[in-house]
């Protein structure tokens, strides 16, 4: 059985989602060291990344890196 529909995409709620947990994760750590925060917000971008790793597209990934910096 062919697959149809190409590569599975990241819908913009899904980066909007992402966002907030992120918001979440730097209010949080205020008061607390870079290395905190990174070893908080390391999980959810890999399991992002993981769940959506068939995306294609490059600008994707490079919003969201463009994001976080």
């Amino acid at each position: 059985m062919p697959f149809y529909g190409g590569a599975p995409r990241a819908h913009p709620k899904s980066f909007g989602r992402l966002r907030d947990k992120q918001k979440d994760i730097f209010y949080c750590a205020r008061g607390t060291s870079l290395r905190a925060a990174i070893a908080r917000l390391n999980p959810v971008l890999r399991g992002w990344r993981q769940y959506f790793r068939l995306d294609e597209r490059k600008g994707v990934f490079e919003e969201l890196d463009i994001h976080i910096r």
